[in-house]
């Protein structure tokens, strides 16, 4: 009943979260982790810096291709102004495209998740095609980036046993 509520298949849905998930996994488990002995997190930004250095851009291409709506109407963060809920669709420029698309992944999870796009109490979502869309092109991108040399290591810890 509640993942209804998103207005958007649940099986997109599940399979987006479960994806993301099995991503932040497989990047901690091939050292792109943080913290220290109260918890530990994926280490996105290392990850998109260590894409940076080592991936060639046109190794970059496919994962930066088939994403093409994701990166051209990227997620806003939700954020309080004044007090108020509000949406921040500022990018810094000095981050390379494979460092925003990551980003933009992280950003349409935290949206999600953390209710940024939950249509309860304030009614349906308006914008239910864009949002399978960034959902879609996250997935994509995920997967084109298990395919690259350099993320073998993540690939090896993303696919289950």
């Amino acid at each position: 009943m509640i993942a209804n509520a998103f207005c958007i298949e649940n099986d997109l849905v599940l399979e987006f979260f479960v994806a993301f998930s099995r991503f932040e996994y497989a990047l901690k488990r091939a050292g792109f982790a943080t913290g220290n002995e109260k918890g530990v997190k994926a280490d996105w930004d290392c990850f998109g810096q260590n894409l940076r250095r080592t991936a060639a851009a046109e190794e970059l291409a496919p994962v930066l291709n088939c994403c093409t709506y994701l990166r051209q109407n990227p997620p806003k963060k939700q954020i309080l102004r004044e007090g108020q809920l509000a949406w921040n669709d500022g990018r810094d420029p000095s981050k390379s495209d494979i460092e925003r698309l990551l980003i933009d992944i992280r950003c349409v999870r935290n949206n999600l998740f953390h209710g940024g796009k939950f249509p309860i109490p304030d009614g349906p979502v308006e914008e239910v095609a864009r949002n399978k869309r960034l959902l879609h092109d996250s997935l994509a991108a995920m997967k084109k980036i298990l395919d690259l040399h350099s993320c073998e290591q993540v690939k090896l810890h993303f696919t289950p046993e």
